[in-house]
């Protein structure tokens, strides 16, 4: 709760212009402190605004690899059978790759983004 607090103290204060260097002075000796803060902090301002934007809910897939099927998010379909993919990092799910293949390579699993989000930082449980 006190960590929230002063959050949001910075956060009013953020608007002025002395209160801007201070914050910046604030994120930087935290990010020297703590390496993984950019991270947490990316991830949190996308799950912020995906919830206040209505961030449409995307299909989980596997993808074919050369070792077996990698979990990944469907992007996009195109006319041809073509599909994009997102195959996200485990833990770090915001980090992955993006990859066209063809639909043969791509299986559809009953799950969303969140599921699939979900199940990764938990090293792959319920992911099936």
């Amino acid at each position: 709760a006190l960590f929230v607090l002063i959050c949001f103290t910075f956060g009013l204060l953020a608007r002025l212009s002395f209160a801007g260097r201070m914050r910046d002075w604030t994120e930087n000796s935290i990010k020297s402190v703590y390496p993984a803060y950019d991270y947490y902090k990316a991830t949190l301002e996308n799950e912020i605004k995906s919830r206040r934007d209505g961030a449409p809910v995307r299909q989980a897939v596997l993808v074919r690899q050369p070792v077996g099927w990698q979990p990944g998010v469907l992007i996009q379909e195109y006319e041809t059978g073509e599909k994009v993919v997102f195959l996200p990092l485990s833990p770090k799910t915001t980090d992955g790759t993006v990859l066209v293949v063809s639909a043969e390579d791509v299986q559809l699993i009953n799950k969303t983004d969140a599921d699939l989000n979900k199940a990764l930082l938990s090293q792959g449980e319920g992911l099936l």
